[in-house]
């Protein structure tokens, strides 16, 4: 049924983020280049998860199509918020707390997490019916996810101005709230 393959595609998706979570979560001094190849290595198991999931989706009999889109783009935010979860618990595990004083592989796990982010809202907006208007039903965390998403995606942008565009970004943000703004709840 859609509900199993949305839990199992979930579970699934769970185990590939605990990995990350589990060996950037322990004190340790990872050197840089070891950190960029696990995160390389790790966004590489999310793509494959990703495509995996979306040949089940796109292949299997789902007979609604919106729900199929639906979860299709489900799949996809969910892809681009572990990239960004595991990219910024990467650059926390470093302790490096001063910009300045970034290596060029913290530089580039910034510029990662933002363009996820950047996807991860793309994606909200493209087809805020498939997605932001499930909402409604949704618990609180996950109206702060969206919140705190664009949020964290203006702040990795005001820290990479060079590959950001912040007006339009601001845009976005204002649109997003507009979307949220328009979902009544039960």
């Amino acid at each position: 049924t859609s509900l199993d393959l949305r839990l199992l595609s979930q579970v699934e998706l769970n185990s590939l983020r605990a990995i990350p979570h589990a060996k950037l979560s322990l004190p340790n001094n990872i050197p840089d280049t070891e950190l960029a190849t696990f995160i390389q290595g790790m966004k590489i198991d999310l793509d494959i998860w990703l495509e995996d999931w979306l040949q089940i989706m796109l292949t299997r009999t789902v007979p609604d199509s919106l729900d199929r889109d639906t979860m299709v783009l489900n799949l996809r935010i969910q892809r681009d918020w572990a990239e960004i979860v595991m990219c910024c618990r990467a650059l926390q595990s470093t302790g490096i707390d001063n910009i300045v004083a970034l290596s060029t592989e913290q530089h580039e796990m910034i510029r990662m997490a933002k363009d996820a982010a950047q996807r991860h809202l793309e994606k909200l907006l493209d087809r805020p019916d498939l997605y932001l208007a499930t909402l409604r039903y949704s618990m609180d965390f996950v109206w702060a996810k969206c919140a705190f998403s664009v949020l964290l995606l203006l702040k990795l942008a005001i820290l990479l101005p060079e590959t950001s565009d912040l007006p339009r970004l601001l845009a976005d943000a204002r649109r997003l709230l507009g979307e949220l703004e328009n979902i009544h709840g039960p």
